[in-house]
């Protein structure tokens, strides 16, 4: 909300909602929020990466990546929209919990992140360095934030693997087989 304060252009006297995908709008909603929302999220991205104090206010809210979050939430506040916010309708690669029986009820999947077991020898080949303090789950092999995010996926999944892990690495494989290889954007 502080942020909010700081940034915000019309409509400050309310708070933000602090909700996150997914998001369900209705359309009218929505084209009043869009060009604000990339407006919110330019504006909070420049302001971290050419205010050091602002960077160091906010630092904890990783800006880098979630800017276009802060940023939707705060056109939504900018022009009125209230959000009724469902808790469970989505469970994140990063959330405790990974075990299937536990996720029967979740209406889908955050894909950002896969890990397999430390003890299967082939995870190896696809380690990555990012993302150690999710060690917890395994070892990481993959993650949307790398650069071979569409290029290196590791197949096959053991079947030790955990639930979120394993259908975010069969979405990635078999729609890669139906699909083929993600086109590299060369501009």
């Amino acid at each position: 909300q502080r942020m909010w304060r700081e940034v915000c252009e019309a409509n400050c006297d309310r708070d933000m909602d602090l909700v996150g995908v997914p998001y369900i709008v209705h359309r009218d909603d929505l084209g009043l929020i869009a060009p604000l929302w990339r407006h919110y999220t330019i504006l909070i991205k420049n302001r971290a990466e050419s205010d050091p104090a602002f960077k160091s206010r906010y630092g904890h809210l990783d800006l880098a990546w979630a800017a276009e979050m802060f940023g939707y939430n705060a056109a939504a506040a900018h022009v009125g929209v209230v959000h009724e916010s469902v808790r469970r309708i989505q469970v994140r690669d990063v959330d405790s919990e990974h075990r299937k029986e536990k996720l029967q009820d979740v209406a889908m999947l955050h894909v950002g992140r896969a890990w397999m077991p430390h003890d299967y020898e082939p995870a190896q080949q696809w380690a990555h360095t990012e993302g150690k303090s999710f060690a917890r789950h395994g070892q990481q092999v993959w993650c949307k934030c790398n650069f071979t995010a569409s290029t290196v996926l590791p197949w096959p999944v053991p079947e030790s693997a955990d639930f979120q892990s394993t259908k975010t690495l069969e979405l990635l494989h078999y729609s890669n087989v139906r699909f083929g290889p993600v086109p590299i954007n060369r501009a």
